[in-house]
């Protein structure tokens, strides 16, 4: 008797857990979650990113000195990160429109924070390749970004219609990794330690040389104007600060489990040491080649 009144109870609670499974509002619930889980995780943190991207800050400043900003009375910076770059062409244009773009809600939630006080500056979420402007620039400028953006010529296009006609395109980004840390990364995700959580990864990236980069701007109706590469030999003042630097861009930290992260990037930077040790100042180098390229409407 106990045996059947205890089958009945189950058959009872399962029509009743049955019952949730097909209601409307569980099917809602789940529908949603779905949804959520389906969403990529933001990478950036906007905060790290400001205290760590003195290198990326740099090579803009470098590249915005050589451009003649006066005349623009519209500038879009795409991929903006923590906009602090663009805090600066704000400052430097006070009767511009300057608009800041980034894929990353981090960031602009930084950037919307940091530079509320500039009457002339805004800030947006946005993909490259999604920006949808007519003919309202007289510049879009983009630094260390486009090497992110796999639809690129979706991306350039977007930029074209984005500006006015005679406007300019001024775009900076890296042509690969250097030399010491590609050798270092290589002998590391390929160890046994570490191989296991590469299987399925790809390096969210792609690089580009000037030649295929002047044919993807002739494509989107551009007249490339100038395509250079840049070799800049950084330096950071200690281990810790380049390994800070590294932490909040290196792409190839995302695959490695969140209590390992610090353990892979201790490993990739003792074998990166040794064959680039540091300097009679503890000085870690960094030589990075950069590709910068301006074009026409």
């Amino acid at each position: 008797f106990m045996n059947l009144f205890l089958a009945n109870g189950i058959r009872q609670q399962s029509k009743e857990i049955m019952k949730v499974f097909y209601s409307p509002v569980f099917i809602w619930i789940l529908a949603l979650s779905s949804l959520c889980a389906e969403q990529p995780k933001d990478p950036w943190k906007g905060g790290e990113y400001a205290k760590n991207s003195e290198s990326q800050k740099s090579s803009a400043e470098d590249f915005i000195a050589t451009l003649d900003l006066h005349n623009a009375s519209a500038v879009l910076d795409v991929g903006c990160g923590d906009g602090k770059i663009t805090a600066a062409m704000a400052r430097a244009l006070p009767d511009a429109e300057i608009v800041g773009v980034d894929i990353s809600p981090s960031m602009i939630d930084f950037a919307l924070a940091a530079f509320s006080g500039y009457p002339n500056l805004k800030f947006s979420v946005e993909d490259a390749a999604q920006v949808n402007f007519q003919e309202k620039f007289d510049l879009v400028t983009s630094f260390t970004v486009m090497q992110w953006v796999l639809e690129q010529t979706q991306a350039l296009e977007r930029f074209e219609k984005a500006l006015k006609p005679g406007g300019r395109l001024c775009i900076q980004m890296p042509t690969g990794l250097p030399s010491a840390m590609e050798q270092a990364l290589n002998k590391t995700i390929s160890s046994e330690k570490w191989a296991k959580y590469f299987t399925q990864f790809s390096a969210p990236w792609k690089f580009y040389q000037p030649e295929e980069y002047r044919d993807l701007l002739v494509n989107a109706q551009f007249s490339p104007t100038r395509l250079e590469i840049i070799t800049k030999h950084e330096k950071f003042p200690s281990r810790a600060a380049f390994q800070g630097f590294l932490r909040q861009w290196f792409p190839y930290l995302r695959p490695i489990p969140v209590d390992l992260k610090d353990v892979f990037l201790t490993e990739l930077l003792d074998r990166y040491l040794q064959i680039l040790p540091v300097d009679e100042k503890g000085q870690v180098s960094f030589i990075v080649t950069r590709l910068e390229v301006e074009a026409i409407k």
